[in-house]
């Protein structure tokens, strides 16, 4: 037996449509993991398309207009009219996410929906921090959300030092996150299309690293 086919059936959870540095990552591990996985969007887009090209399954559940708006610095204001939007989505998900053994959580809007997902199901869920937390990026009670949930984890995947550093500093658990660098893989950078993206996210479009992608499976299966 392969050793993938070990990997519990795991359902990827991302808040975008839109193709970043954070959503290539993702298409890289979730083309790994294969036909035992498969992603939830909160909105559909290119990244959705790049997915579908890739053969991931997707699902679709849309995140409400009010909700989309609260960003890394939104306030409490933000979070309670954004309330009812989550609690629709979240019913929509569970309908989803109830066939799988571990949720995986890839960016903040994910982790929230994620760590509720898992509760009411009973499942294991991983967060996958991509930013680091600081003053200049994220609101006092963002910081606090995010580290809070990531903290009831099975395991938090930072892709920097610096990032899980940062992690630990604002009340994450030391020996939670793991460091894997991030790499992605040429072919997700060639279907991109567009060289403007290749400048932003700082890539090395020749790189790829399956080393790299089973880690980020398998740190969060072993612990």
């Amino acid at each position: 037996m392969h050793y993938r086919e070990s990997f519990p059936v795991i359902l990827f959870l991302d808040q975008s449509g839109e193709l970043g540095g954070a959503e290539l990552c993702l298409a890289d591990i979730a083309e790994f993991a294969g036909k035992r996985s498969a992603v939830l969007l909160f909105q559909d887009g290119p990244f959705a398309e790049l997915l579908r090209d890739r053969k991931i399954t997707v699902h679709i559940a849309t995140l409400p207009k009010m909700a989309a708006r609260v960003d890394k610095g939104a306030r409490l204001f933000a979070y309670l009219r954004a309330t009812p939007g989550m609690v629709m989505l979240i019913l929509r998900a569970l309908r989803i996410a109830k066939d799988f053994d571990l949720l995986y959580a890839n960016t903040a809007k994910a982790l929230i929906v994620g760590a509720v997902l898992a509760f009411v199901l009973r499942k294991k869920f991983c967060f996958h921090l991509h930013d680091i937390l600081s003053v200049d990026h994220f609101s006092a009670i963002n910081r606090r959300l995010i580290v809070s949930l990531a903290n009831r984890a099975e395991a938090v995947v930072g892709n920097s030092v610096a990032t899980a550093d940062a992690f630990r500093s604002n009340g994450g658990k030391k020996d939670l996150v793991r460091v894997i660098p991030k790499l992605i893989d040429r072919r997700t950078l060639h279907r991109s299309k567009t060289h403007q993206l290749r400048r932003r996210c700082k890539l090395i479009p020749n790189l790829r690293s399956t080393r790299h992608i089973s880690s980020s499976l398998n740190c969060v299966i072993i612990c």
